[in-house]
């Protein structure tokens, strides 16, 4: 079968689809012809195919195919890359294999038509028909390469517990409490947890690891999940996976943990060499059975016998009308890395409003592009332009949605990005107003938000989407909530630039009450209330912030000073103690360990002068807050 595969440069660049390559698959007699939209790339590994995503269309991408024409395209995770132009008339079948559905689904959801067929991990399964798309199976989408993931047997196990991937805690929230938990164990074993780590360090770091700690994000059974083995590494994973006993058996290939076992478990296994061996050894055994290429050897043969490559069944998003085309196919345009993305949006939304000048959500997607365009511009004159052009398109569509929260947030917040603050708090009040009366805003639960940035707003949008596909009495709900976070976070900033800290003591208090679970919105209302001399309300606050947001360290240092200042010095060196552990542990967090230490010594200080207070030799001057 000749193969299209369209994936993006970062995905050849860091060698995640090596496999491609594999002999078991040229064996087979598949051939892949890798498909890349940027017409700037260079190097010794370029794809076959490269294309211009602003110039050309599918139809032009057919037609410069080595060797004519192919069976079926297969676009490798459709969440981080732009598709071409048209691709709805692509003369051959579509099949996706869709990833990262949390953090890309809101962009993705309205192109999922496009496809012929989709396969994604188990819960991405369940997503996907909850929106309307029956043509959706399970497949492993990850695996490993055998060629690349393998034991070195020069590399020494310097490591007893490692865990290398994203540790951004806005993204992996859920997994940064099990970190900080595994960096605290550094003070009995050799724990590092890395991020950051491509390619042969990263297969070498695996190496070095007796115990890989993984956990999902998705409740899928991931790529560390092989490589690990095929390492040498003992896999640690998540008992509630929902995957990971399709092919692993607990105590068998791999060690299961829950919230009450976790340490006990990892003690046992680091102290009984001969047990860890063998589970290992179990494992390698069968990932060389469930490898990538031969997964990919399994979806072809499952793909040829689905009658994708002969039906002709008519794909859904053809059938829309011109002006819907254009608006979905530029949110997914605006959300992928591929160059030029951001020009053809705006080219297709405006395409869009000369046959829908009036529609709420084109106004609202055209003024976020351009605001998001004049961010990135470097030209200063050019910037104010587009930004102008941004402020009138938001406008517009509050007037054409007057109660659209989203719409008064994102006029909101391109007034704050250019520092007409009184404008902003403004509109941010009038959103919060709607909010609280129990506006729905915008019937289309896709639009796009400003700024359009991976932060905890963005991803919590990203989960509420998928955690309520196909429910939207209930997505409105928890949108409404997460609407009421953010326009409290941003009038609470407003606030503190005037140094009004009971004002943004309120609208934090807002936000924390929408969303209690975001360790941030507390730690803001924290700040205030130290500022108002409200200290150990400010210290409670943040020791519930720790508990479900372990690594906001900048307010680690905040809760030390305050405990410093009440003379609470034993309760800060532990607490200082505690964070030197879990730093020298977690690599992103090297740099603040002197700062740390700056701390303990202020500490020491402080305990000294205030025993010489007590016994009647001087006077403790206040200590000032580090910020």
């Amino acid at each position: 079968m000749r193969v299209l595969f369209l994936c993006n440069l970062y995905h050849l660049e860091k060698k995640l689809v090596t496999w491609l390559d594999s002999p078991l698959l040229k064996d087979a007699g598949h051939e892949f012809i890798r498909c890349v939209g940027d017409p700037l790339a260079k190097g010794p590994d370029l794809p076959e195919v490269i294309f211009d995503l602003c110039e050309d269309t599918i139809h032009d991408i057919a037609k410069r195919i080595p060797g004519g024409p192919v069976d079926l395209m297969l676009v490798w995770e459709p969440g981080w890359q732009a598709l071409p132009q048209k691709i709805e008339e692509a003369p051959f079948p579509v099949v996706a294999l869709f990833s990262d559905w949390n953090l890309t689904l809101r962009t993705q959801a309205g192109m999922l038509g496009t496809f012929d067929y989709i396969y994604t991990d188990r819960p991405g399964v369940d997503v996907v028909k909850r929106l309307g798309y029956d043509r959706v199976e399970y497949w492993p989408m990850w695996g490993h390469d055998p060629a690349r993931f393998r034991v070195m047997p020069d590399v020494e196990r310097i490591w007893d517990v490692t865990m290398i991937g994203n540790i951004n805690p806005d993204i992996q929230r859920e997994r940064a409490p099990w970190l900080y938990r595994l960096a605290k164990l550094g003070d009995k074993w050799k724990v590092r947890i890395a991020g950051n780590v491509f390619g042969d360090d990263y297969i070498r770091m695996l190496n070095q690891s007796k115990i890989t700690f993984n956990r999902s994000i998705r409740k899928e059974f991931n790529m560390r999940c092989y490589e690990a083995p095929a390492c040498g590494s003992l896999l640690f994973y998540d008992e509630d996976n929902a995957e990971v006993r399709d092919y692993f058996q607990d105590r068998v290939h791999c060690v299961l943990y829950n919230n009450d076992n976790f340490e006990e478990l990892v003690e046992y296994y680091l102290t009984h060499d001969e047990e860890r061996a063998e589970i290992v050894a179990a494992a390698q055994e069968r990932v060389r059975e469930i490898s990538q290429p031969r997964a990919l050897l399994q979806l072809l043969d499952r793909i040829q016998d689905s009658g994708v490559l002969t039906e002709k069944r008519p794909r859904p998003f053809a059938a829309l009308p011109d002006a819907e085309r254009y608006k979905r196919q530029a949110r997914q345009i605006f959300y992928s890395t591929t160059p030029g993305n951001l020009h053809l949006a705006n080219k297709l939304v405006s395409d869009a409003l000369r046959q829908k000048p009036t529609d709420p959500a084109l106004l609202n997607d055209y003024a976020v592009i351009t605001a998001h365009m004049a961010g990135i511009n470097s030209d200063f004159v050019l910037e104010q332009k587009t930004t102008r052009v941004a402020i009138d398109m938001a406008k517009r569509a509050v007037e054409a949605n007057p109660k659209s929260a989203l719409a008064h947030i994102n006029l909101g917040q391109i007034y704050k990005g250019h520092y007409s603050f009184e404008n902003a708090e403004e509109h941010f009040m009038k959103a919060l107003n709607i909010l609280n009366e129990g506006h729905e805003g915008p019937q289309d639960l896709l639009e796009l938000h400003f700024p359009f940035e991976r932060n905890i707003f963005r991803t919590q949008y990203e989960a509420i989407t998928g955690m309520f596909a196909g429910d939207d009495e209930t997505l409105h709900l928890a949108r409404q909530c997460l609407l009421i976070f953010q326009t409290g976070m941003a009038l609470g900033e407003l606030a503190e630039i005037e140094n009004d800290y009971q004002r943004a003591g309120w609208a934090y208090q807002v936000a924390a009450l929408a969303r209690p679970d975001l360790g941030c919105a507390r730690a803001a209302l924290a700040h205030c209330l130290a500022e108002l001399g409200q200290i150990d309300d400010a210290l409670e606050q943040l020791e519930i912030t720790f508990g479900t947001d372990p690594f906001l360290t900048k307010e680690w240092f905040t809760y030390a000073d305050l405990l410093i200042s009440n003379g609470r010095f034993s309760e800060a060196r532990r607490f200082l103690e505690e964070r030197r552990l879990v730093v020298e542990n977690v690599t992103v967090l090297a740099h603040l360990k002197q700062p740390i230490l700056n701390q303990l010594e202020r500490i020491a200080i402080a305990e000294s002068m205030a025993h010489e207070k007590s016994a009647g030799t001087g006077v403790v001057p206040k200590l000032a807050f580090v910020r």
